[in-house]
């Protein structure tokens, strides 16, 4: 895989939204990686539930059970596709990313961490899966996402990667452009 991007950030934040808005006009790759392990749990472990099956896997395997999973899934998904860019989405965790980035040889991989205020998450979220939740139902989501490893790329990312605000803005979606479109394209012209 070359120009990999991992689009990271909180549920509602908009990676998918914004991956598909690049799909439409580029040659862009799109994994998602939550997808990827809830295939493996429904074919390895359907009479369990998922956090049961990944803490018996972490148990029996090591912590990198779910990237070992994933990474297998990836392969098999994505061999031979030959695509300008692929944007991962789904990683909660910065040892996951560098699990999968060491996994692939891939040299450089790019983070973005995408913020976005609480009410803004929650109500994309909501329209997303078509539910209502309770500021404390929303906030118990978004804690899990922290224990898993979400809080530590955040602090990561504002230090040493890209950190943006989503302000649900045509704006943003150029900003997303300009970073992982056009600076690519910069790069292979610099190349040649």
């Amino acid at each position: 895989m070359k120009n990999v991007f991992f689009l990271v950030g909180p549920h509602g934040v908009g990676k998918t939204y914004i991956v598909n808005k690049l799909k439409k006009d580029y040659n862009v790759e799109h994994i998602d990686l939550g997808p990827l392990i809830r295939e493996a749990h429904k074919i390895f472990s359907p009479n369990i539930s998922l956090s049961e099956w990944i803490k018996d896997g972490e148990e029996k395997y090591g912590e990198n059970f779910t990237d070992i999973i994933l990474c297998k899934q990836i392969e098999r998904l994505f061999k031979g596709q030959d695509k300008d860019i692929t944007i991962i989405t789904g990683s909660r965790s910065l040892n996951g990313i560098k699990f999968i980035a060491n996994r692939f040889s891939i040299e450089n991989p790019q983070i973005i961490y995408i913020a976005a205020p609480f009410e803004q998450l929650k109500n994309n979220y909501q329209r997303r899966e078509k539910i209502n939740l309770t500021d404390e139902q929303f906030e118990m989501i978004l804690q899990q996402e922290k224990d898993m490893g979400l809080e530590q790329l955040e602090q990561y990312a504002i230090k040493s990667c890209v950190y943006l605000q989503n302000d649900n803005t045509d704006s943003f979606i150029e900003t997303m452009e300009d970073i992982i479109i056009k600076s690519n394209v910069k790069e292979r012209e610099d190349e040649r």
